[in-house]
């Protein structure tokens, strides 16, 4: 039997047509695509998750850093502190910048206050600190103690604009500086500048004429003897200018390794704890202290419930709130375990034109009383004591523009 096919017959077909094969490339092609942008999506956010774990890590350790130095403090932070207590000194440092320099730019909202300092001497109960020491022979050694000078300060780098507020293009970075309190050692290496000796030293010193000498505990609780510090001029402000070793000529040798605890900082604000600083609750999900941006212009009625401040927050030259006014002394604000020894240094601190009222125990002002007014010849730049302190560090991954908050209170009121 014969069998006949005709032209559309499917057994005469061998293949597909050109239709068909576009057809069904088209459709591997979408495909790909469609799981390209799906592998892309998903790198992405495992990238974004693998930042914000490694952000996390970060700030938890530097958070565990902070709380150790706090609860190491060897002074009590009140005031007029006796050099014969050996006993150090702790210093607040409000910067003048705070969270509301970044409110009015709505695109930089994420930044915060980023100037502020915070400095102590510290005993470690368990493992001692470790720094290099440059000996008589000039060879670099590493040396031990379990007490240091430790100062924490955010350095800002700007990048493009010039100016004194945070960006984006800027590079900012936190830094803790460990200075070892070793009296016993011998400092020959005197170089034209003290600030270049903690480029290879880390050692806490202060100058005596043209040389330089290892600190005590006594030596820290003077203002004058302490890291950045150096200057002639009382109150014997901190230099900013100093803690990142900057030199002649714009040149900055910024400090490296250890130093170094966090890089692209967005905020570091230390508030300290005031017992009748007031508050508003404009509703129950929204809580203002007198620091935060939108304080003085929320309607809601203030109660004095106790609030953390930045120092002076108000401004102004007196106030009724503890740390609402600026320092008595000092510009920027600062908080400072103040020392006795400016009462009988045999030097006019306060230019008035009377040495050391402390030391005569006369009516100085003729008013008829021998007050606390003739009988010091200086002020501590606050008159209360520290009860508390907080920190909010903020930090955030450029590349994803995620952000991690860390808020950490000690207070220092005996339980």
């Amino acid at each position: 039997m014969k069998c006949f096919f005709g032209a559309n017959s499917p057994a005469r077909r061998r293949g597909l047509s050109i239709v068909e094969l576009m057809i069904a490339i088209t459709i591997s092609l979408i495909v790909l695509v469609v799981m390209m942008q799906a592998f892309r999506r998903a790198s992405g956010e495992i990238k974004k998750g693998r930042a914000m774990i490694e952000m996390a890590s970060e700030m938890r350790a530097v958070g565990e850093t902070f709380r150790r130095d706090l609860a190491g403090v060897t002074v009590s932070p009140r005031l007029w502190n006796l050099n014969s207590e050996c006993n150090g000194y702790f210093e607040v440092i409000e910067g003048p910048n705070s969270d509301a320099t970044y409110v009015a730019n709505p695109a930089m909202s994420f930044f915060g206050d980023t100037d502020d300092i915070i400095a102590m001497t510290i005993r470690s109960g368990e493992k001692p600190f470790r720094g290099r020491y440059v000996d008589p022979l000039g060879v670099t050694q590493i040396v031990e103690s379990h007490i240091a000078e430790v100062i924490w300060f955010v350095f800002h780098e700007d990048v493009d604009e010039n100016d004194l507020v945070a960006d984006m293009d800027d590079r900012v970075t936190l830094y803790r500086r460990v200075l070892l309190v070793r009296p016993d050692l011998v400092i020959t290496e005197i170089p034209a500048n003290s600030r270049d000796f903690y480029l290879n030293n880390d050692i806490s010193v202060r100058p005596v004429g043209a040389n330089l000498v290892a600190n005590t505990l006594a030596d820290l609780t003077l203002r004058e003897n302490r890291y950045a510090h150096i200057t002639t001029a009382f109150p014997f402000e901190l230099q900013r200018n100093l803690l990142a070793d900057a030199i002649p000529g714009n040149d900055r040798r910024l400090l490296t390794g250890e130093d170094i605890m966090l890089t692209n900082v967005a905020g570091f604000d230390i508030r300290v704890y005031s017992p009748n600083g007031p508050n508003k609750t404009p509703n129950d999900s929204q809580f203002l202290g007198p620091s935060d941006p939108n304080f003085a212009a929320n309607t809601a009625p203030a109660t004095s419930e106790g609030s953390y401040v930045d120092l002076g927050w108000s401004g102004a030259a007196t106030g009724t709130t503890w740390f609402e006014a600026v320092s008595a002394i000092g510009t920027p604000s600062f908080w400072c375990s103040w020392s006795p020894h400016y009462e009988y240094n045999g030097v006019d601190d306060d230019l008035d034109g009377i040495v050391d009222e402390g030391t005569n125990g006369l009516d100085d002002d003729g008013d008829g009383l021998v007050d606390e007014e003739d009988e010091r010849d200086t002020q501590a730049p606050y008159a209360q004591p520290l009860r508390a302190v907080e920190l909010t560090m903020r930090g955030i991954e450029k590349s994803t523009r995620n952000l991690r908050q860390v808020t950490i209170t000690s207070s220092f009121v005996p339980e």
